[in-house]
């Protein structure tokens, strides 16, 4: 695909939304345990909204308890992180090692293009937007002083969780989950890549105190 390719409507309505976010979410993370948590008590608000609009015509019990499950338990790892951290930088530096993953998929991925993951789950996913996702977060990672395996794991996570949420928005038949993030879709397809990120440092913290 063509350099020219990349700046589209869409990647530019991303741009503009994440430097509009990402200072915002990074400086919330610095606050303290107090305002982290009013925040996370607002975001599954507004997860749980979407997830509701997303499961209307199919109201099974069970999808509402795997969807209280695949929104609280992230978001209480955060928590957990949030509290257990000694260093109020270390789950910004996390968030911005999924956003170094998301950045490096989607760019390398459009760049290259190539064999896709699996297109029955979701027809944009490329392996070189996988290999791109990990280059780019083992390069942030080594920065910032993690092992290199630590950052790659963390990019196999976040994409890992990326597909889930391609799985659930084909069972449901949606494209997106919503429209409140102009270029990204709604919150859920924003919340996604940390998903299994948030749940694996919660339990590695766990594990390596107790």
């Amino acid at each position: 695909m063509a350099l020219s390719d990349l700046f589209n409507r869409n990647l530019f309505l991303r741009v503009i939304s994440s430097i509009v976010l990402a200072p915002l979410i990074i400086f919330v993370l610095t606050l303290g345990t107090t305002v982290i948590s009013i925040v996370m008590l607002i975001l599954v608000l507004l997860l749980w909204r979407e997830w509701e609009a997303l499961v209307k015509n199919n109201e099974k019990l069970s999808y509402y308890i795997f969807g209280l499950i695949y929104i609280l338990l992230p978001v209480a790892s955060v928590l957990y992180i949030s509290i257990r951290s000694c260093d109020e930088y270390y789950l910004p530096k996390i968030i911005c090692l999924v956003w170094a993953s998301d950045i490096g998929a989607y760019l390398s991925g459009r760049l290259f293009g190539g064999p896709k993951i699996n297109p029955k789950i979701s027809p944009n996913k490329t392996w070189s937007g996988y290999y791109g996702a990990l280059v780019l977060t083992t390069v942030v990672g080594y920065c910032w002083g993690f092992d290199l395996s630590f950052a790659a794991l963390i990019s196999i996570l976040a994409q890992l969780g990326d597909l889930l949420e391609s799985v659930i928005k084909r069972k449901f038949h949606a494209e997106n989950s919503g429209d409140l993030i102009p270029g990204h879709g709604g919150i859920l397809d924003r919340f996604d890549s940390f998903v299994l990120v948030m749940i694996y440092i919660a339990t590695l913290d766990f594990l390596y105190r107790f």
